[in-house]
Formats: structure tokens, sequence, C-alpha cells
């Protein structure tokens, strides 16, 4: 499938009906490039952030960049970034994210993350894919960190 040829709202389908997965489930996760959305577990409607995964040497791809994502370490987590210093989302305010233990166990708990192989488009395609996903989903954390009203 190329870009052109692509049915984004398919695939924003596609991504929506897949399964919302917890720390649990994270070993289901496809060793593919792909994107993917962060949720609160409670609040359906709150996208938390939206992402793509290449393969990268070790071709590990989507379950490597949302195993990242759940060790919340800074240096390899935009996301856990972001939760330390937002201090204005009420799921933030006194929850003590600027401690990694604490947002391990945040992530763990209370979020969910949903996602979606792309296999057979290009990297530039698969960035296109995650452009379209956030402009439609408007997730709460967008590019760097102060970017978009954490502190």
């Amino acid at each position: 499938m190329s870009a052109p040829e692509a049915d984004f709202e398919e695939l924003l389908r596609l991504l929506l009906a897949s399964p919302r997965l917890m720390a649990s489930d994270r070993k289901t996760i496809q060793k593919a490039q792909g994107v993917y959305v962060w949720w609160l577990v409670n609040q359906p409607s709150t996208c938390l952030k939206v992402g793509r995964a290449f393969l990268g040497a070790r071709k590990e791809g989507l379950r490597r960049r949302i195993r990242q994502h759940f060790s919340s370490n800074e240096d390899l987590s935009v996301l856990a970034l972001h939760l330390a210093r937002d201090k204005r989302s009420p799921w933030c305010v006194g929850a003590g994210l600027e401690d990694r233990d604490a947002r391990k166990v945040f992530l763990a708990t209370k979020c969910c993350v949903q996602v979606l192989p792309l296999p057979d488009l290009t990297e530039q395609q698969v960035d296109v894919v995650e452009h379209y996903v956030e402009a439609k989903l408007k997730p709460r954390y967008i590019g760097e960190v102060g970017g978009s009203g954490d502190e």
C-alpha cells in the first residue's frame, strides 16, 4: 500500500478498533513498524499521545517502542517527559509523576495503548499516517515537552 493509495480514514478506523492493551499485554504486540495511540483507561476520549515506531536495528518496532514507554525512562520516552512535567492535567496533579516509579505504575494501571502494524509502508509513509492520526485525535501531548501546555 503506498501513501497516495492509503485510505487514512480506514487506517484510523483499524487503529481505533484494535484492542486496548495494558502493560501485561505488551508481549503480544507485533515486532513491526506502525503507529500507536495512548489513552487514559477510565476516560476513553482522553488521548494522551500518538506515536510511530520503525523496525530499527533490533527489528522489534512497535513492541520495543511500547516497552520503552512503559519503562517510563525520560531518556527513551517523550511520553515520560510530558507526564513528568505536566502540572495542569487532572491525572497529573498530585500524582507525583515526576518520579519514574510513579509514572510506571500510572502507565501500567491508568493507561492503555492501541497499535496498528504497518509493515508494508515506508518509514516516510508511516510518518504521514502518524501525523494524520494526530490531527484527528488531538492528543494531549504532541511534540517537544512544554509545547502543549505541560508546564
